[in-house]
């Protein structure tokens, strides 16, 4: 029907308005390129503050920070410690923060305003916010401290919030930056001009520039000058999957709370998605052991080449708003931190709250992420290969279109479903697609554009997939897999599960949710659940429970559960396996490393190489589908979280030569376990995919 379109669009609006109201806010390309630079120049007037701060210029917020009684008193203590003059270490501290602080101008602010929309512009088709929330951040900026979170998968993350806001006539955030950015010559010149402030990666073993890091956090955050943001992963993404919060600096900007300097603060989340992102290809060489190329002016240079290609959309999902005082102050006793502010430190009920807060920052992340076109056609695309309907055809996979579009049909049903939003609107400009289906055709148009020759379309309406043979290395399923990670957070908890139903069959519910937490502990680092606890932990799995039997992947028994002949079934397992094969990669590699006796410790990075030597054989095979090697056992970044994830579980220890075993027996153990995981899942798998 012709209004099938609009009424999804409709449905996009009714269901996200239990999560969010997603609507357009700031149109790139259809409202022209060529703003006008005299109306950015004209803003901001009449940004909201908050109604008691004063307003303090940069060199007045440095001075602040080393007259404070923490910065002082660290002084005085390394001074001691040092046996040297408080002078000299005054000076040192001087050198930290003046290296260290912004130097926000609002002249900067507007032409990196008009620049950025000037790259946007070129880069994406749209950056779509959800404006409610914003004006729910306007009003929370009135009453005090904001503190904005965003995830972080690309280096556009750094800016976007800065240019919503100043679109949108808000103040422009103060943004915590790594210390990799002080190498750009004048690109961090005019980054510190626009606000952001530059941290060491680590500093846990200098007390001065905690002291000075930590206190200038603070001052911002208590005097409420500007909103703070940071990003609580601490770190990029380079698979598409969240990661587990650091919560280091969310602690230091929580401490005026802490020492009463301030009532409240307002953590507001923001989940940004891109449909495609600029550095895919970029991570995908990481994950096979290319190096991370450095931060740089010339680097800056080089990347205007992605301007040249179109990105599709970009979805900056604020909020909702979270109050801290709301979350902890019935959890803390704050009076204990205002006789001596800067000196006490967390007790573990304070860790263990502001831990908490993290995670339901990512939880909020993950129930606001928007998922694409791009990142359901990479999942199923991964599946293809296994299923009755793709033919082979030489060094290649062949897939009728139709066939892929009705699957994607499928699954973005079932995303929508379970209350998340789903973008299917096509990225062509201009586009007259009327239909779903239409729609759908014209994303996976756009999505082939830059995987080729990963994917490519054939004569008379075929899919060719060029899978794991010599000619196209496992890059080609490492940049699938990397897309396809985005949605993994909306199945995670039902795969968990269905993998537990089938490992016991008609076990009981107590041994069901044993070998539940059971995979959660084995794959918690790449599978993130954003929970701490055994109730969080139960509540997800009652969650995905029952989303299963509404979506008939099972079906309820007296006697327990079966799994249905269902696509879902397959699909859902086929998200977390590869994980737990490359943990038995892992397992294999140390077993066999053991069985040689007076071997010494392994530096993690040359076990990262030893092991994917090993597994990288199977994808020089003209069919690694059948290999029992997935594109992510050769991963860096996967195969790291399986060391430690088995050093975690005790199985491997760890010191200042490297790892090695701890137990051999609880090596085997493990391993025997790990084999038992993946031949249920595996046999799932196959019966389920013969049938499609």
């Amino acid at each position: 029907m012709v209004e099938e379109l609009d009424e999804v669009r409709q449905n996009d609006q009714n269901d996200h308005s239990q999560v969010m109201e997603l609507a357009p806010a700031i149109r790139l390309r259809h409202t022209g390129i060529g703003i006008d630079f005299r109306r950015v120049a004209a803003r901001p007037r009449g940004l909201p503050m908050y109604r008691h701060c004063v307003p303090r210029a940069p060199w007045q917020i440095k001075e602040a920070v080393l007259s404070s009684v923490r910065v002082r008193g660290a002084v005085s203590r390394i001074a001691s410690e040092r046996g040297v003059s408080p002078s000299v270490v005054a000076k040192e501290a001087k050198h930290i923060v003046e290296s260290m602080g912004h130097n926000l101008g609002m002249n900067s602010i507007r032409f990196m305003g008009y620049v950025l929309h000037k790259v946007l512009c070129a880069v994406y088709q749209e950056v779509r916010v959800n404006p409610k929330e914003l004006e729910a951040v306007k009003e929370a900026v009135k009453k005090g401290p904001v503190l904005l979170l965003p995830n972080h998968r690309s280096y556009m993350d750094f800016l976007i919030v800065s240019y919503i806001f100043f679109f949108a006539g808000l103040p422009v955030p103060a943004i915590a930056a790594g210390q990799d950015f002080l190498a750009m010559g004048p690109v961090t010149w005019l980054l510190r001009r626009c606000g952001a402030f530059f941290m060491r990666r680590s500093f846990k073993d200098d007390p001065l520039y905690w002291a000075c890091f930590s206190e200038y956090a603070g001052t911002i955050v208590s005097h409420a000058d500007q909103p703070l943001e940071f990003f609580i992963e601490g770190t990029r993404s380079r698979t598409g999957k969240s990661l587990h919060p650091k919560v280091g600096l969310l602690g230091a900007a929580l401490r005026p709370y802490f020492e009463c300097r301030t009532s409240d603060i307002t953590i507001v989340p923001v989940a940004i998605t891109y449909e495609e992102r600029m550095e895919t290809h970029l991570y995908a060489d990481e994950m096979l052991g290319t190096p991370k190329p450095k931060e740089s002016l010339g680097a800056t240079i080089k990347a205007r080449k992605v301007m040249e290609h179109n990105h599709g959309r970009m979805h900056a999902s604020i909020g909702p708003c979270i109050s801290v005082h709301e979350r902890l102050g019935k959890r803390v006793q704050r009076n204990r931190h205002v006789a001596s502010p800067g000196v006490v430190s967390f007790n573990a009920v304070e860790k263990e709250a502001v831990l908490d807060l993290s995670y339901e920052v990512i939880a909020a992340h993950q129930r606001n992420f928007v998922i694409t076109v791009p990142s359901m056609l990479s999942a199923l695309a991964l599946n293809w290969p296994s299923l009755s309907v793709c033919r082979r055809a030489g060094s290649c996979f062949e897939l009728d279109v139709n066939v892929a579009i009705s699957q994607c049909s499928d699954l973005q049903n079932e995303v929508r479903a379970r209350g998340y939003t789903v973008d299917v609107h096509p990225r062509v400009v201009g586009s007259s697609a009327a239909t779903v289906t239409e729609a759908l055709r014209h994303g996976l148009e756009s999505w082939l554009t830059p995987l080729a020759p990963t994917v490519e379309m054939g004569t008379g309406d075929v899919l060719r997939l060029f899978f794991g043979n010599a000619d196209h290395p496992p890059f080609n399923r490492i940049l699938l897999a990397h897309q396809r990670n985005e949605l993994l957070h909306v199945f995670a908890a039902e795969a968990l599960v269905l993998w537990a139903i089938i490992l016991q069959n008609a076990g009981s519910m107590g041994t069901i949710i044993e070998d539940f937490a059971a995979l959660h502990a084995l794959l918690s680092t790449e599978v993130m659940l954003p929970c701490r606890h055994g109730t969080a932990l139960r509540q997800h799995f009652d969650q995905g429970l029952a989303r299963l039997i509404q979506s008939d992947v099972l079906s309820a028994h007296t006697t327990g559960y079966s799994v249905r002949q269902c696509w879902l079934a397959q699909f859902v397992l086929s998200l977390v396996v590869p994980y737990v094969q490359c943990t038995a990669t892992v397992l294999r590699w140390w077993h066999s490393y053991q069985a040689a006796t007076d071997q010494p410790p392994v530096k993690l990075d040359e076990l990262v190489k030893l092991i994917r030597s090993q597994n990288v054989p199977a994808h020089g095979s003209s069919d690694d589908t059948a290999s029992g090697i997935s594109a992510e056992c050769l991963s860096s970044d996967t195969i790291k979280n399986s060391i430690n994830t088995i050093q975690r579980l005790g199985v491997l220890k760890t010191s200042s030569s490297g790892f090695s075993v701890r137990d051999a027996s609880d090596m085997r153990k493990l391993q025997l376990s790990v084999d038992r995981y993946l031949t249920h899942a595996n046999r799932i798998i196959q019966h389920q995919a013969s049938h499609l």
